[in-house]
């Protein structure tokens, strides 16, 4: 969309195709004020804009929320130019409606946060489940340790049993720590913590697993590293506890623009639409959300008893 500009804001004219909400749209006759339909907040920085434009300064394309008394809302970015217009100096904006983007942005943000609500009631139950036995043991042999009527004998086996507690209660709050941030993946990188979990689950005979890895050597930013380890063992989860599969392939590799996941395994196969809409994956829609947040992409191939593949996509910046 195009719009004419006189250095005080007031339309000469508009060319509205197929902008959404056709805000800008004016009728011959009409006088209308850009500042008519930008929200308060953002009028001082159009004012600017306005004055560094008339003054020659270059201006980057910038985003504005429009306002509309009798409609919704909408997003644009906006780049202009000085030029002339019926022999006047003027400023040619061209707009570009951004609200689809806003939008999908704001579903996004909401996804995110149900999802880590979804984590962190995911930790509270682990806590409650791990070490609210621990700590209830732990607070019954006290009580009994300071009975003065308990006799030696049974005070040192007492004391006993109170190590012993304290130490699988230790080893259970480093459990649910490292379930949060993985000790290995902080310490060792992506693709040792990834060796050492896929053995982790392969040792116990159910499920061959397999890592491949080709002409990965780069060392990426935490966050993204995080991302993709949490998101194959999820698949790997899913694979074990759903699909009665009896072999997975992780396949990590980078390209120039792009580090590449690939995740198949032999299973029964299952529909992911079907799945996430049900909210029967909880787990595989979180990873799938924060892969999104990082603006990652994702395919997905599966047959009824033929497994499943995935395949991400995360651009190197």
């Amino acid at each position: 969309m195009l719009v004419i500009l006189d250095y005080s804001g007031n339309i000469l004219y508009s060319s509205h195709f197929n902008f959404s909400e056709d805000f800008l749209k004016i009728s011959p006759g009409e006088a209308l004020n850009i500042y008519d339909f930008v929200g308060k907040s953002a009028r001082q920085k159009l004012a600017d804009r306005l004055i560094r434009i008339k003054e020659g300064l270059p201006m980057p394309p910038t985003e504005y929320k429009l306002i509309n008394k009798n409609k919704a809302p909408a997003y644009i970015e906006v780049i202009s130019k000085i030029a002339t217009f019926n022999e006047q100096p003027a400023i040619f904006a061209l707009i570009r409606d951004i609200s689809v983007y806003h939008r999908r942005e704001k579903q996004l943000i909401t996804k995110i946060i149900h999802a880590e609500q979804s984590e962190h009631m995911r930790f509270a139950r682990e806590l409650h489940d791990e070490l609210g036995p621990f700590l209830t043991g732990l607070k019954l042999y006290l009580e009994e340790l300071d009975d003065p009527l308990v006799d030696r004998n049974r005070k040192s086996l007492l004391i006993e049993y109170l190590k012993k507690m304290s130490d699988e209660a230790v080893i259970k709050i480093r459990s649910v720590i490292n379930n949060l941030m993985p000790k290995n993946l902080i310490e060792l990188g992506l693709i040792p913590a990834l060796e050492k979990i896929i053995e982790r689950f392969t040792i116990t005979g159910v499920i061959k697993i397999t890592l491949n890895v080709n002409s990965y050597n780069l060392k990426t930013d935490s966050s993204l590293e995080f991302i993709i380890y949490r998101t194959v063992i999820e698949l790997i989860n899913n694979t074990i506890k759903h699909s009665g599969a009896s072999e997975a392939v992780v396949v990590l590799s980078k390209s120039t623009l792009n580090i590449i996941v690939v995740y198949s395994d032999n299973g029964k196969g299952f529909d992911l639409k079907k799945c996430l809409s049900d909210n029967k994956g909880i787990g595989l829609a979180t990873i799938l959300d924060r892969v999104e947040l990082v603006h990652g992409k994702y395919k997905f191939h599966s047959k009824p008893g033929k497994g499943i593949k995935f395949e991400f996509r995360f651009l190197i910046k």
